[in-house]
């Protein structure tokens, strides 16, 4: 079952106040760590965010590419059916 906007931001909401609670102990050294460990995680995110979007490129081309065969072979199809029909009544 789907959950609503608000139930999704109250978790989220919950989440972040745990986060909070657990951050607050920790010193100056852990908490950079985290930060640059955030960092890392952003930055990687980022890359796989921009090749996906170039995948979706490519795969976009390639639709429209197959698109057009399909078009092209239709053509062909209608082409060689209309010369069938006049080889059945011109024999």
């Amino acid at each position: 079952m789907a959950r609503s906007k608000s139930e999704v931001d109250s978790e989220s909401d919950e989440s972040m106040s745990q986060f909070k609670e657990k951050v607050r102990g920790f010193n100056k050294v852990k908490i950079l760590k985290l930060l640059f460990s955030l960092m890392d995680e952003c930055e990687a995110i980022s890359t796989e965010n921009c090749m996906l979007k170039d995948t979706c490129s490519k795969l976009k081309g390639d639709v429209q590419m197959l698109e057009k065969t399909i078009q092209k072979l239709e053509q062909a199809n209608e082409i060689l059916t209309s010369e069938q029909d006049k080889k059945k009544l011109f024999p």
